[in-house]
């Protein structure tokens, strides 16, 4: 009897050693997985239009910009917006942000604010702030808080997305008017007169508006390439490969400042191209104040002009908008588009 009592206590021993080896194997495998996609999040409930607002430590800049968007004409669609506050290096959140972040009032929908758990820097900022369902109908705005928007903005970027939905080499929306030409040329960038917008190989960061699918699917790309040091994100004739070479970590393949050259390195990737309003006289729908921080070592009084009224003929979109290339000129196609080798114009 004492020996069957043995043989027992050692049979559930051993069948709990076994049941607790299969437990961690279990729970091991599920924290890789969860390792492998913490930069994921459930989506949040859709709405018509998401304004995602990220910021620092700038109070006095993010109360302009949410001050900016009270101003706006929503077209009495649901509305939300979303404030994602970055952490310090060593974790502390600003409180002056944080306390003009929550006494904000939206008079146009919905408003919340979310502090992150940990430093995400400007890679966390706009990359995982917006994590939409892949059947989205949501429009999302990704707007740094030393922009300011028109009150109109929103009229034509409806329409905007709405005309070109099923255009698949258009991976998102600019609603800035100034923008350089990143092959190196010379002035601003604009289309010939007559056109009311134009495709252009690279996105315009004053106020994004990404497509929904493209947008998963980079950040996903994203997350999977970047953890490979030796992968650099590298694209030939362009002045942002070399501003971002320059500034990378030691011994790494990134540069904390500059996000977008994975963005851009993606969409030359796929060609894929972004939608911009031809601004010949360089009003847009958004205007960056171009603070102290992360992009500029000090502030400016002059602001760029922004669009106060509506015109019908910013929705007068053509079936085909003109393509130009990385240093402004004309191209015959999107992959051309990236390749050109011109120097100005």
């Amino acid at each position: 009897m004492k020996r069957l009592t043995i043989s027992v206590r050692s049979l559930i021993v051993f069948v709990s050693l076994v049941f607790l080896f299969f437990l961690w194997f279990s729970v091991d495998d599920q924290y890789h997985v969860i390792r492998r996609h913490k930069h994921l999040h459930a989506p949040a409930a859709e709405v018509d239009l998401r304004l995602i607002i990220i910021v620092y430590n700038r109070a006095e800049s993010l109360k302009k910009c949410l001050d900016s968007l009270n101003k706006v004409d929503y077209l009495d669609d649901a509305i939300h917006i979303d404030v994602w506050i970055d952490r310090s290096v060593n974790g502390i959140i600003d409180e002056l942000t944080y306390k003009t972040a929550q006494s904000f009032i939206f008079e146009h929908g919905t408003y919340k604010v979310h502090n992150h758990t940990k430093h995400v820097g400007i890679y966390g900022q706009w990359i995982d702030t917006w994590r939409p369902m892949e059947d989205s109908e949501e429009i999302a705005v990704i707007i740094e808080d030393d922009i300011n928007m028109s009150p109109f903005f929103y009229r034509y970027l409806r329409a905007a997305h709405k005309k070109y939905k099923n255009y698949h080499s258009i991976n998102g929306f600019a609603l800035q008017g100034i923008s350089m030409k990143h092959g190196g040329g010379k002035g601003l960038l604009s289309a010939p007169a007559g056109n009311s917008v134009f495709l252009y190989p690279i996105l315009g960061t004053w106020a994004f508006s990404p497509k929904a699918n493209h947008w998963l699917a980079f950040v996903e790309w994203f997350h999977t390439n970047s953890p490979n040091r030796k992968f650099i994100p590298k694209v030939p004739h362009i002045l942002p490969t070399r501003w971002y070479q320059e500034g990378m970590n030691r011994g790494g393949n990134i540069n904390p400042r500059i996000w977008s050259m994975w963005h851009i390195y993606y969409a030359y990737l796929h060609n894929e191209v972004t939608l911009y309003k031809n601004s010949p006289d360089m009003k847009s729908f958004s205007v960056n104040r171009k603070e102290k921080g992360l992009h500029y070592t000090a502030s400016t009084k002059l602001l760029d002009p922004i669009i106060t009224t509506w015109n019908d003929s910013y929705i007068n979109f053509p079936n085909q908008p003109i393509i130009l290339d990385i240093n402004g000129y004309v191209a015959q196609d999107v992959q051309s588009a990236w390749k050109s080798n011109k120097s100005g114009r």
